[in-house]
């Protein structure tokens, strides 16, 4: 109710009262009417109720005008120009209005201190937690004694506990923090969706229409005014851009988490990694004992490797092992379907168990032209690819894809191999991710593998004479020319096998590869071979590795 009126039920108490009052003073037969008294006061009552009734609605209205509450019903609110800003209803209740959606503030007649509504910390999604070691004391350790605005950036691909160290910090700190945590979600938001949603929950008001300037300036003047550990999860490119604008300034302090190595604005980064062999045995015997761990203990540790010490594929693990207990070796069982397809590191009924959708929220945040250059790289063995050979299967020159492997390394989706070159490989498990991503498309995939291979020939062309003296990044292909043969064994294809043979027969040789060549040479002159000259070179082959086997075995005798 807007202002104070007369309500309809007072209204018709007063008439119903007149009416019989005029009853009883003009038409006295009422009063010798058998029950005519009773019949007048009884409708004297429904008169006299009408009127308390409308009486007390009168009063209520009174009452809500004097002291409004944020649950009462408030005016429709327009979306403004200014997206997330906060807005007024026509009863003074604050709104905030992000995308259409509508959220109502507490009213300004009511006291509200900012850590009654913070965000509280989610709960933990595995059954239980291995501590990760010195990373994880070195980010206590970190907000602690900072605890004037030391802000910390955690990266790494998906599974590997960011946001559950970052939940375990926060509960272990929170004593440190007066005014309490402030855990917010950020994910695919925008920024100012990020401000809006601090601003929301730390209960605060900005003027009807402000802008997103004006709303960035009351977020840093409140945050300056509290002593709040701020948790930043899952921060991705979009939220990235402006994350100076919503970073708390002294005395709080701040963690975030993304997948994004770059962080601008952090004072110090910690990359975490995967779990140690002691950690990933830690966290297999929490789930399924330590008696059935110990009793496949070689198994277990076969099992870790295969998951590359992920602690999500390992607890996705151990929960499908807990599952076939009562069956002969489990760990077994369950290592044989994993070490066979990736799509087993899941469990049904919950995405977030499921590794393929893990490294799907990466692969879905990459433009329609870096995920096919990601899918390119499946093509790649897991001991890496050089940007030269990048550069190849992309079309690019060697800075344009030097831009993408910079972007991919950023993005946690390659890592630099160690040793005297620069060298790339995909992450632990996304090589096997970006395989089955690959193979969807079978035209796809033979471009990208007949790129590699033709890459491989001019390689092997341009350093016929085998010397790693004069050439030695061409020792570190060999891994490559290997998938690469496999592949063109698998696609039947003898002329294109005989070429890549014969351009690198010195090279295999030299390496002792004899066995590799004796039988991607068979196979070349099974499937046929087009070209006579080429034919013959690769029959010169079979007799060379016949001839060198004899040779050993004479040796050996």
């Amino acid at each position: 109710m807007s202002k104070r009126t007369i309500t309809p039920f007072m209204l018709f108490g007063v008439v119903w009262l007149a009416v019989v009052a005029v009853s009883w003073f003009f038409f006295p037969g009422w009063q010798t009417t058998p029950g005519g008294i009773w019949t007048l006061a009884g409708l004297s009552a429904v008169g006299v109720l009408a009127f308390l009734k409308g009486a007390v609605d009168y009063f209520k209205g009174f009452n809500e005008i004097t002291n409004p509450s944020e649950t009462k019903p408030i005016s429709p609110v327009s979306p403004s120009n200014q997206i997330g800003a906060a807005s007024q209803s026509g009863d003074g209740t604050n709104v905030i209005v992000q995308g259409g959606n509508v959220t109502i503030l507490p009213s300004p007649h009511e006291k509200h201190e900012p850590h009654d509504t913070i965000g509280f910390i989610p709960p933990f999604k595995g059954e239980t937690y291995v501590h990760r070691g010195k990373i994880e004391d070195d980010v206590r350790q970190f907000l602690k004694n900072g605890g004037t605005g030391a802000i910390v950036g955690l990266h790494a691909p998906g599974g590997l506990g960011k946001t559950e160290l970052a939940k375990h910090a926060a509960e272990d700190l929170e004593a440190d923090f007066k005014d309490g945590i402030l855990w917010i979600d950020v994910g695919e938001k925008k920024p100012y969706q990020v401000v809006g949603d601090m601003l929301m929950k730390l209960g605060v008001q900005t003027q009807p229409g402000a802008t997103f300037e004006q709303q960035k300036n009351e977020l840093r003047h409140v945050l300056k005014e509290h002593c709040f550990l701020v948790i930043l999860d899952d921060v991705r490119a979009d939220a990235l851009e402006s994350l100076a604008d919503y970073l708390p300034p002294k005395p709080c302090s701040a963690l975030v988490t993304s997948r994004i190595q770059q962080i601008g604005g952090v004072q110090k980064t910690f990359p975490l990694d995967h779990m140690t062999p002691e950690q990933a045995k830690e966290l297999l015997e929490a789930v399924l004992g330590e008696d059935v761990v110990n009793a496949e203990k070689e198994m277990a540790e076969k099992l870790a490797v295969r998951c590359a010490f992920n602690p999500l594929a390992l607890e996705i693990a151990a929960r499908r092992i807990r599952q076939l207990q009562g069956i002969n070796k489990p760990i077994a069982r369950y290592f044989e379907m994993a070490q066979a397809r990736f799509r087993e590191l899941k469990m049904e009924g919950d995405p977030r168990w499921n590794m393929e959708f893990v490294f799907d929220l990466s692969y879905n945040d990459l433009s329609a032209e870096d995920q096919k250059r990601f899918r390119a790289l499946a093509v790649f063995a897991p001991t890496g690819f050089s940007p030269a050979a990048a550069a190849h299967l992309w079309g690019l020159d060697e800075s344009g894809a030097g831009e993408v492997l910079s972007r991919f390394q950023n993005l946690s989706l390659i890592l630099p191999v160690k040793g005297d070159f620069i060298r790339y490989r995909l992450h632990d498990l996304l090589d096997e991710y970006a395989e089955e991503k690959l193979k969807k498309d079978k035209k796809e995939e033979g471009e990208v593998f007949g790129r590699l291979v033709n890459w491989l020939v001019d390689l092997f062309k341009q350093n016929s004479q085998a010397d790693l003296s004069n050439a030695p990044e061409v020792g570190l292909e060999f891994e490559n020319l290997a998938k690469s043969a496999n592949w063109l064994v698998a696609s039947q294809n003898g002329d294109v096998l005989a070429e890549l043979i014969y351009w690198s027969d010195n090279w295999l040789k030299m390496f002792n590869f004899y066995s590799d060549l004796l039988i991607w040479s068979k196979k070349a002159i099974g499937f046929g071979i087009s070209k006579k000259e080429m034919e013959a070179n690769v029959l010169q082959a079979i007799g060379d590795v016949q001839q060198f086997r004899k040779e050993m075995d004479a040796a050996l005798e």
